[in-house]
């Protein structure tokens, strides 16, 4: 063959090559059985959330009106702002009914591949799988999920079924997304690695102010004084009755007639009754309690943890700051548990240590299983403070 005849060919069979269509690798035909297994459960807008909840909180309310003041009664204090936590939302996270127990912002579900949610009946004395939710693939590889703790969600299955996209449906459900993520059933430590980085972030309400404390109420003006009744006027004298006229010496005269009796004094008039005093003016309303104010602050750390394989780990992390982004570094013992949470217990460092990490309320992980491709990845939610809730992911290094 000569020159020319191979380079037609090759080039023919690179244009045939480019023309043909390429392989799909779109995930289509989907059924119960490509959500199947045990998931771990993440709310990724956890801090959003309750963010939202606190301002809307704080511009519904203000301090209560000080009460109308009595005769000099002080008008009441305004109510105090509130506190800036919001109520933690549930469901795929946070629930009671979840096998790795309630833990704020995370869950732990099995999917049976039969359109059934497993978890644990919460409150019953054992831990036995109960069914706590349905749900239902579509073939174009979309679902619903509903649990029977009233939560309906829209998800979306991605990575050939190792992950689930999620949406909570309900009026009431503050737009609550995140993450199913596959685990293995049960979890040892010996079947993880040693070294993560990881990341969390949010932002966190500063507690409101005082309401302003109501002024107050003036006092009363004091009632007149009724005037006193006038005196009765005294009745006149009766009038003296006269003298009988003496007998004549000798024989004896006859006795004088009696003198008539005076006449009764007229009554004295009764005196005018005092007039009633004038009723006290009633103290002016105090005024409302202002308006509780909430400050909204960025809260977000990266950083390393490693794990010794004998129960101890360190961790160093870069904490976001108006002034930068300090090193910080702590240290403590870890368990890995069957649920597959990874437990972090913080030791207390001696005092005057420089750059610690300040131990968080809690620090919970739920450790995903382990890919040849992506390694090993995790979920992570960690309270700074009770009631704040952040949430953040842990990848293998």
């Amino acid at each position: 063959m000569k020159v020319s005849q191979r380079t037609c060919l090759a080039a023919g069979v690179l244009i045939l090559g480019l023309g043909m269509a390429k392989p799909s690798l779109a995930l289509s035909g989907c059924t119960n059985t490509n959500l199947s297994g045990t998931y771990n459960a993440q709310i990724s807008n956890i801090a959003f959330e309750n963010v939202v909840n606190t301002l809307n909180a704080s511009m519904a309310s203000t301090g209560t009106t000080g009460a109308t003041g009595t005769t000099g009664a002080t008008g009441t204090a305004g109510s105090s702002g509130p506190t800036g936590i919001a109520a933690l939302p549930t469901g795929l996270g946070g629930n009671s009914s979840s096998i790795n127990g309630n833990v704020p912002g995370l869950g732990r579900f099995f999917f049976d591949g039969n359109g059934n949610i497993l978890g644990v009946t919460a409150g019953a004395a054992t831990s036995s799988l109960a069914a706590v939710g349905v749900y239902s693939v579509t073939t174009n590889c979309t679902a619903t999920m509903t649990l029977t703790s009233g939560q309906h969600y829209n998800a979306v299955i991605v990575n050939q079924g190792n992950q689930v996209l999620f949406v909570q449906s309900d009026a009431n459900g503050n737009g609550a997304v995140g993450m199913l993520q596959r685990s293995s059933n049960s979890c040892t430590a010996s079947q993880y690695p040693q070294s993560f980085g990881f990341e969390y972030y949010g932002a966190t309400a500063v507690t409101g102010a005082t309401g302003a404390t109501g002024t107050t109420g003036t006092i009363g003006t004091t009632g007149a004084t009724g005037t006193t009744g006038s005196t009765g006027v005294t009745g006149t004298t009766g009038v003296t009755g006269v003298t009988g006229v003496t007998g004549v010496t000798g024989t004896t005269g006859t006795t004088g007639t009696t003198g008539t009796t005076g006449s009764t004094g007229a009554t004295g008039v009764t005196g005018v009754t005092g007039a009633t005093g004038i009723t006290g003016v009633t103290g002016t309303t105090g005024t409302p309690g202002a308006a509780a104010t909430v400050t909204v602050q960025p809260y977000s750390v990266v950083g390393i943890l490693n794990l010794d394989g004998a129960g101890n780990f360190t961790v160093s992390e870069y904490v976001y700051t108006a002034n930068g982004a300090p090193a910080l570094n702590g240290s403590g013992t870890y368990t890995v548990n069957a649920n597959c949470s990874l437990s972090l217990a913080f030791a207390a460092q001696p005092f005057g240590t420089p750059s610690v990490v300040v131990p968080p309320s809690s620090f919970s992980i739920l450790l995903g299983a382990a890919t040849a491709t992506s390694g090993t990845t995790g979920l992570v939610s960690i309270q700074p403070t009770t009631g704040q809730v952040l949430s953040g992911v842990l990848i293998s290094q």
